[in-house]
């Protein structure tokens, strides 16, 4: 008979907790991942005509575009000095709000092993760099 109660109470206790977990996680904010809603090509299509953009593929046209959504979504715009990526590069990050909207951007410059970031005046760095140079 005691046992036949611990089983019983056993079942009770896993069936309360499971209903409070059902109960948090109905009321936990759930976000559809970035990638459900927006297209990528949506992402740079609204960052096409921000100046930085503008001045950064007007020196590298050929510029690799990628959208990032492993945290922050951000779309990077990346040329590589040489063929296997491995080394130097130089990349305009683009943040965006979950509408795709540009929040804020840097500039990377990785060069000789350290990477160098610009936050100000992008246009004027994206004209004048010398970072692949």
């Amino acid at each position: 008979m005691a046992r036949k109660m611990m089983a019983i109470a056993g079942i009770i206790a896993v069936a309360i907790i499971g209903a409070g977990g059902v109960v948090v996680y109905s009321y936990y904010p759930r976000q559809a991942p970035s990638e459900e809603e927006l297209p990528a090509e949506v992402i740079l299509a609204n960052q096409e005509d921000l100046p930085e953009v503008r001045a950064f593929l007007d020196k590298y046209p050929d510029a690799k575009t990628n959208v990032d959504r492993s945290g922050r979504l951000a779309a990077d715009y990346r040329v590589d000095k040489s063929v296997d990526e491995s080394s130097e590069y130089l990349r305009l990050r683009v943040f965006s709000d979950d509408d795709g909207n540009p929040q804020e951007m840097f500039v990377e410059c990785y060069a000789e092993g350290q990477p160098r970031f610009t936050y100000d005046d992008i246009v004027n760095y994206a004209e004048t760099e010398t970072c692949l140079k």
